[in-house]
């Protein structure tokens, strides 16, 4: 190869080089060749996740050669209608909107069986209450006088209620059930076949074993199990909360003028009877006071009602969701109470502390620390529950006994399915680390079903 040669063919390769090197840049940067315009102008994507993964799309009415999870780049600006489908789920569809140089994203896409499977766990109950997981129930049934126990992590019913060989449990009132942080206990109010009252605790594993919990004061007296340790309960009773240690009978008393107490973190909540104030107290158990003297110290300035009941839910360290029972919402953010809506029926918060409230015929969602509210649906049929089921999904519970449920996301409207078709009477739901799809029970004609999702 001589000189001329080689130079023409350094030529030729710089020449490509330069045309191509353009080309390469700004498809690389969003940039395509537009043949309807006959110029190179800007696109985006679309990112688009689903569970179960392999779906279908299908992009402005045109199957993608790609299933989920998928990328699909090199987007005109504009909007598209985005369908996700897969044999034996209902569909999902939104229209998404493409900006230039944006990504728009779509990874919360929950394909939801069309026929699920229910399995019947018990029947004849007059009530039932769960523990906080879900893992186990203790309920009432119309044939027998007996308590029941449900260990629903592998769907038995242990022996329950005998204390020994002459005592028995012939009630429990439901109220009273309170379940520790880890459900290793569940304390309830009893009547014997004696007659005798009182507060029992037993171990959720081992149930046959009933223990009597040695307060100063059974009747109007009320249990709340400690948020991080599951041997410390707190009692109320005749205005005075006290700390109490199961395993070693220890006792601490936290204040004398309140019977409404919350806690979080390392501090103890109470509402002061008289004044409505809350006031909170360093947690005894937590961090060791000297001489076993509690320092009270004022957490609000504003006043509380004190003639009604309140739920109250723990959204972060010292923020917190107040429901009470007369419809008002309130956050409690560092001490400042901010009263954000009224007439609500029920509350929940998922775990990234997103707020959904309901009443009669609306359910919606608190933003922004209460200063935006979002409406999720509208309904003239009449919402008897609602609650999140995933942290982007939420199911509602009508009075007619249909159950719903619908995404969060707002954009385009949201995807509403009705995956149960048997009518419910009430309905709760389980965490369920091994799958995306939470359990979920309800009670239709008195018995008892579990929704398996993925048989």
């Amino acid at each position: 190869m001589n000189r001329t040669t080689r130079t023409i063919l350094f030529l030729s390769c710089l020449a490509m080089f330069m045309i191509l090197c353009p080309i390469i840049l700004a498809y690389s940067m969003g940039y395509v060749f537009d043949i309807n315009k006959k110029k190179i102008v800007p696109t985006g994507s679309i990112s688009i996740k689903s569970i179960p993964k392999s779906a279908n799309i299908i992009l402005n009415g045109i199957m993608a050669e790609k299933s989920t999870p998928a990328l699909i780049t090199n987007l005109s600006a504009g909007s598209y209608n985005v369908e996700i489908f897969k044999d034996g789920y209902l569909p999902w569809n939104k229209t998404l909107k493409v900006k230039d140089f944006h990504l728009s994203v779509a990874d919360n896409i929950l394909l939801f069986p069309k026929n699920p499977q229910s399995q019947s766990i018990a029947n004849a109950l007059r009530w039932i209450k769960f523990s906080p997981f879900r893992s186990f129930a203790i309920g009432s049934q119309e044939d027998t006088a007996n308590p029941l126990f449900l260990n629903l992590s592998i769907n038995e019913m242990p022996a329950f209620s005998s204390i020994d060989s002459n005592c028995r449990i012939v009630s429990i009132e439901p109220e009273s059930i309170s379940w520790s942080i880890q459900e290793k206990y569940v304390s309830f109010f009893a009547t014997l076949n004696n007659g005798q009252k009182g507060y029992y605790f037993l171990e959720t594993l081992n149930p046959q074993n009933i223990k009597l919990i040695a307060l100063e004061k059974y009747e109007n007296s009320r249990i709340v199990w400690h948020n991080k340790n599951d041997d410390i309960l707190i009692y109320v009773s005749d205005n005075k909360i006290t700390q109490k240690n199961i395993v070693s009978n220890d006792e601490i008393v936290i204040a004398n003028d309140s019977d409404k107490v919350f806690l979080s973190n390392n501090k103890i909540y109470f509402i002061q009877k008289d004044s409505g104030i809350i006031y909170s107290v360093s947690d005894p158990w937590m961090i060791p006071s000297k001489n076993n003297e509690i320092e009270k110290k004022q957490f609000t300035e504003t006043a509380l009602l004190t003639d009604i009941e309140y739920s109250i839910i723990n959204i972060s360290d010292d923020s917190f969701l107040i429901h009470g029972e007369n419809g008002s919402v309130s956050i409690i953010n560092n001490g400042s109470i901010k009263q954000v809506q009224n007439n609500v029926y029920g509350v929940d918060v998922n775990k990234q502390g997103k707020i959904l409230t309901f009443n009669a015929h609306e359910i919606s969602l608190i933003l922004e620390n209460g200063d935006k509210k979002q409406l999720i649906t509208r309904l003239s049929e009449k919402i008897k529950k609602a609650f999140w089921i995933t942290d982007n999904h939420v199911a509602y519970l009508l009075e007619n006994g249909n159950f719903f449920i619908t995404e969060s996301d707002s954009r385009d409207g949201r995807n509403t399915v009705a995956p149960i078709k048997d009518v419910m009477e009430n309905c709760w739901i389980g965490e369920n680390s091994d799958s995306a799809y939470p359990i979920l029970y309800f009670i239709n004609k008195e018995t008892l079903y579990k929704v398996d999702w993925e048989s």
